[in-house]
């Protein structure tokens, strides 16, 4: 799994994880590795994931019941809320969304809203402008298999 080392040789502890012998699944102090990354992140390093909504992470990044909406569990509350509990671990994420549309103010502001001062979004370039060619896809409508007049322009 991941393995850290700084250049003074300190461990900073983004060790394999255990495995659980009850339930097979992997585990982690959660606690000990936001504390790292905290310390990375002072240090000017951002380790964070490709996105934050993983139900997956149960267990680990996430509390599920966390997400128990009148004894069932909420998928809403969960897309809704889980950037703030990602963000009490992670310093960082990735924006995937922002590939394929350039987000809207509001909904930067309901980002950042959601983390603490100094989190760090890695927003990735919108295909409309890192697309030579948009691909003969339906979402591309009218512009599927034609050049992209607007590659590469960040104006």
């Amino acid at each position: 799994m991941l393995g850290w080392m700084d250049s003074s040789r300190r461990d900073y502890g983004l060790k394999s994880p255990t495995a659980s012998p009850l339930m097979g699944a992997m585990t982690f102090d959660r606690d000990q590795l936001a504390a790292r990354l905290k310390h990375l992140a002072a240090r000017g390093v951002y380790l964070g994931t490709s996105s934050w909504k993983y139900p997956g992470w149960f267990g680990g990044v996430y509390e599920r019941d966390r997400y128990i909406w009148r004894g069932r569990f909420s998928q809403a509350r969960f897309e809704r809320d889980c950037l703030a509990e990602f963000a009490q671990t992670f310093p960082a994420v990735s924006l995937d969304a922002s590939y394929y549309q350039f987000l809207q103010p509001a909904k930067v502001r309901e980002l950042a809203d959601q983390v603490p001062a100094g989190f760090q979004f890695a927003p990735k370039v919108c295909g409309d402008v890192t697309l030579k060619h948009f691909p003969r896809l339906a979402r591309f409508g009218p512009r599927a298999g034609q050049a992209n007049p607007h590659f590469l322009d960040a104006t």
